[in-house]
């Protein structure tokens, strides 16, 4: 049985992102990189590396280049900040003792990424908001299994058996966002559909049911509430609560664009229509009874 593993970046990211140092840490954790028109092309056949060995020479030149590439007094962000520290406490436990290699934690890669995003340089026409990798981990097995006699031929049949799991990771200056095809099996099994634009054109059921009232308006001495789902351009709904005398008051609130457009939609089927209508008129339901919250 072997293990196998890829990471390879969705998009290029520009070649002036990424200076010496993020190239060298991004290079001994495991990436590689192919240039195109639009910058770098990363991979990574192994899971990045969480620690790297680096003799005193090579931590020293590390060290300058950070010092270089990202002082103190301009931008300098967390992971650089960590790394700084871990080199300089290493470099001073080396000089005691007399080592000459060290084994380094090195920051998670999708904090060097992050980093990348939030520089300075990443502005203007050609800013990129995030940048998204395959990542793809299986273990495979192979049986081989007794030869046949078929008609004169000998045949040997070889089973792969392949434990898999995919993912896409994608960075963005203030996070990460992880999926893997499990995740997406789970969304679909529950009704969920995104068209090949990455348009969501149907939400889970699950979802659908589990979605809270929002409130539209302020309550008066002597309303009533009442729930109903509004619908705008077909495509969306949401499930609202408001404060009225009576129904025909709800649905006129309900329908109301200064009361309706508060409510966050979410996506269901139909075809645009530019108005907020009730799904269902007869269907608002008097919850007065519910303490409002």
């Amino acid at each position: 049985m072997s293990k196998r593993q890829s990471i390879i970046s969705v998009h290029s990211v520009p070649g002036e992102l990424m200076n010496s140092v993020d190239r060298e840490i991004l290079e001994r954790i495991g990436f590689r990189g192919q240039e195109d028109v639009d910058g770098w092309k990363l991979y990574a056949e192994i899971s990045p590396l969480g620690e790297i060995d680096l003799d005193v020479e090579r931590l020293q030149s590390l060290l300058s280049s950070i010092r270089k590439e990202y002082p103190k007094n301009g931008f300098y962000p967390s992971w650089v900040e960590d790394l700084e520290e871990v080199l300089e406490n290493t470099e001073a436990s080396m000089e005691a003792v007399g080592e000459k290699y060290a084994l380094i934690s090195v920051p998670e890669w999708e904090s060097i990424f992050m980093g990348i995003l939030q520089k300075p340089e990443n502005s203007g026409e050609q800013r990129i908001d995030s940048i998204a990798f395959k990542f793809s981990s299986w273990t495979e097995e192979s049986h081989l299994h007794d030869s046949v006699d078929f008609e004169g031929v000998t045949w040997t049949e070889r089973v792969w058996l392949y434990d898999a799991d995919f993912y896409v990771v994608r960075i963005t200056p203030n996070g990460v966002q992880k999926i893997s095809s499990g995740d997406i099996v789970a969304f679909m099994e529950r009704g969920g559909e995104i068209d090949p634009s990455g348009k969501l054109t149907s939400m889970p059921e699950q979802e659908k049911t589990e979605r809270k009232p929002q409130i539209l308006n302020a309550p008066k001495p002597g309303d009533r509430t009442y729930e109903a789902i509004v619908t705008r351009d077909t495509t969306e709904s949401a499930v609202v609560r408001v404060f009225a005398e009576d129904e025909q008051e709800a649905a006129t609130i309900m329908t109301d664009r200064g009361h309706a457009s508060k409510a966050v939609f979410e996506v269901d089927e139909g075809n645009p229509v530019d108005e907020y209508y009730l799904g269902d008129p007869d269907a608002i339901e008097d919850v007065s009874g519910f303490v409002p919250f």
